[in-house]
């Protein structure tokens, strides 16, 4: 069974997504990073995002289920691009909307997604092997 500490963890990974993601497009800070990070950053870090919050809500799922899930998602709002009825451009005008919708569709963007992803999961086998760890060595 997963632990509550499992969720919390996830819950802050979670958050830095949300810091790093919006200081990659901030004005200010977003001129100092290199041109490659300027233009992927952010969706990368919105893949891992969607890996941590679906981490967060179905913590006894796999690594293999979750990364699915938020390829899926990712995957599924970037092709919601290439669509434009009124409903939508309305949810989209917002800021909050803008981030999580998007704009348009770029190829370029479903790789960020594949690769974030594959970070996340590669973060969260770190984060389940201390945690597996750290609870063996507490049950000493």
């Amino acid at each position: 069974m997963i632990h509550l500490s499992y969720r919390i963890s996830s819950l802050v990974i979670a958050t830095l997504m949300v810091v790093l993601g919006l200081a990659s497009r901030h004005a200010a800070i977003a001129p100092s990073l290199p041109v490659f990070l300027q233009q992927y950053a952010g969706d990368t870090l919105w893949a891992m995002l969607v890996y941590f919050l679906f981490a967060i809500v179905f913590p006894q799922h796999g690594r293999i289920k979750l990364a699915l899930y938020g390829l899926l998602f990712a995957y599924s709002i970037e092709i919601s691009q290439l669509f434009h009825p009124p409903w939508l451009e309305v949810l989209r005008a917002s800021r909050l909307g803008g981030l999580i919708l998007g704009y348009q569709f770029v190829w370029s963007d479903m790789i960020c997604y594949s690769v974030g992803i594959i970070l996340a999961v590669s973060i969260d086998t770190l984060q389940r092997t201390l945690y597996s760890s750290t609870h063996k060595a507490m049950k000493r």
